[in-house]
Formats: C-alpha cells, sequence, structure tokens
C-alpha cells in the first residue's frame, strides 16, 4: 500500500470540519464516512506491508492521528482505536493476520 495517509486525511479533513457538529450530536462516526476511510486504506496503516496494510512509520501514525484530530477530535479518536487495533496483525498468527 503506497500512500500518504496524511494526504488522504487532508481530502477528507473539509467534509469532517463541516460534519462535525453533526457527529458530536449523534455521539458517533456516521457509517458513510467510516467506510469511506476504510475504503481509502486508512484503518489498515499499522497494518504490516506482507498482510497488505501500510507499514507506516510510527512519526506518519501521529501525523496521521494529528491532521485528522484537527479536523474532528472524535473522528481522530475513532481512527486511532481503528489503526491500533491493527497491530495486533503483527503478533497473531499469519493464517488469523490474513483476513
Amino acid at each position: 500500500m503506497a500512500m500518504d495517509p496524511v494526504s488522504v486525511v487532508a481530502s477528507f479533513a473539509p467534509e469532517i470540519r463541516q460534519r462535525a457538529p453533526d457527529i458530536e450530536s449523534a455521539r458517533r462516526m456516521p457509517e458513510d464516512l467510516a467506510s469511506r476511510m476504510a475504503e481509502a486504506g486508512l484503518f489498515r496503516i499499522l497494518v504490516p506491508a506482507e498482510y497488505g496494510g501500510g507499514q507506516v512509520h510510527p512519526r506518519v501514525f501521529f501525523e496521521t492521528l494529528e491532521a485528522t484530530s484537527r479536523a474532528d477530535a472524535a473522528v481522530g479518536w475513532c481512527l486511532m482505536i481503528g489503526t491500533t487495533t491493527s497491530l495486533l496483525s503483527a503478533s497473531i498468527d499469519a493464517t488469523w493476520a490474513k483476513t
């Protein structure tokens, strides 16, 4: 996965900022936004490259979270939870990590 996640987040930032009041009101990240961010590979940036992930440097990971959180802290938090959970793929059996 050759991508710059900070640039990908930048493409989402205007929409995230615009939708921030609704996100706060609903107390959840909109499903359509989460799905598009997932399709863009943002939730896989910490997955090892051998499993199709981004395997980004920790600095890039934190820069990505920072850029997302500047647009909306709740969306940044959701991205942090989703990406750090995928760290498990580096330490479980390859059969399970690939799924």
